[in-house]
């Protein structure tokens, strides 16, 4: 599938062409997974000062539970991970990044202790380095957990031979897929992109490729393609194909940048968490980026000191269509931030 993605030219255009970066001198998370050659052990390894190039892996949970990183495996899993006992996207994970030549894979449920809340807390906080210093993020876009894998079906291409005077040749085509009637803000197309956890991690990496229920897709800062060539109508989400933060024309605009952090935690509200616990923790890297840009601000409970009479003015949306939107406008029955924080409530603001 690697080969696909370098005949498609998508990772070589962004290379060569775009501001996208190339991964190479950043400094590796603090835990990273190993992947080696074809038929080596796969391992995490403890980073310290090294700097490579690696690919993230965004993934669901699900209903599975994903082989995980704990206290009792820690030193296990830095001599071998059990190939049979990884999940499906796991393993296939692991086969492209060794198809694109890249050593390092960032597995969230093999790289933080899973059993250890300060760990946790500490490498939660990590986000914004872990997803911004990659090379590349592999979106299992289409899966509804780990046995899903990446590859859940694609178009099929018909092929036409042609004879000429002096050559033979092949055309090749496929049927154009209309996105924007399947794809905006679709939870059974796209399960992923319904988590409240993958928003900032597409965000904040330099590019992903999504692999779709029909095709590959591909998300980068400064473009969008897909297999089919209908790249025009792709909604990724609900202000448009990326609502991104970081793109630096958009925010030279002071105004604007007040403005299109609203429109974030607006797309974020609709999103599903596993834990409440976890709403201002799973945009704190989205925040750690746009604190970059406001260096002259303070960030409180989600909202900002220099726009904070404009950040104050949310509502819950009680006619919310979104259908994994949760419950419209309710506290939380476990404290999570002051009343006057869009944080304070469960499901869709405005």
């Amino acid at each position: 599938m690697a080969n696909t993605v370098k005949k498609l030219g998508w990772l070589e255009r962004c290379l060569q062409l775009h501001s996208c970066g190339n991964g190479e001198g950043n400094p590796l998370p603090t835990r990273i997974v190993d992947v080696g050659r074809s038929n080596d052990d796969i391992r995490l390894v403890i980073s310290g000062n090294l700097s490579a190039r690696y690919v993230c892996l965004s993934h669901c949970w699900g209903d599975h539970q994903p082989l995980r990183l704990t206290k009792s495996t820690y030193n296990q899993f830095q001599k071998a991970i059990p190939w049979d006992e990884l999940p499906k996207t796991f393993q296939e994970a692991i086969a492209f990044t060794r198809e694109l030549g890249i050593r390092y894979l960032w597995i969230d449920s093999l790289a933080i202790l899973q059993d250890d809340e300060a760990d946790w807390l500490v490498e939660s906080a990590r986000m914004y380095a872990v997803f911004h210093n990659s090379y590349l993020t592999l979106a299992a876009t289409a899966g509804r957990n780990g046995m899903s894998g990446l590859y859940t079906g694609r178009v099929k291409r018909h092929s036409f031979e042609f004879s000429g005077s002096r050559s033979r040749f092949t055309v090749s085509t496929r049927a154009i897929i209309e996105h924007a009637k399947k794809w905006s803000l679709n939870s059974h197309y796209f399960p992923l992109l319904s988590r409240a956890w993958v928003l900032q991690e597409r965000f904040l990496s330099p590019r992903v490729l999504h692999f779709g229920p029909h095709e590959l897709f591909w998300e980068c800062q400064d473009d969008v393609y897909c297999e089919c060539g209908n790249s025009k109508d792709i909604v990724l989400g609900k202000h448009g194909d990326r609502s991104r933060v970081v793109n630096a024309p958009i925010l030279d605009n002071v105004a604007l940048m007040h403005h299109k952090w609203r429109d974030l935690v607006e797309e974020y509200s609709i999103m599903d968490l596993t834990k409440a616990s976890d709403k201002l923790p799973a945009i704190a890297g989205l925040a750690s980026d746009m604190k970059l840009r406001r260096v002259n601000s303070q960030y409180l409970w989600g909202l900002w000191t220099d726009s904070f009479h404009d950040d104050l003015l949310w509502w819950p949306n009680y006619n919310s269509t979104f259908s994994h939107a949760g419950s419209v406008g309710y506290w939380n029955k476990n404290w999570r931030a002051p009343s006057w924080s869009w944080a304070s409530i469960d499901g869709y603001i405005n």
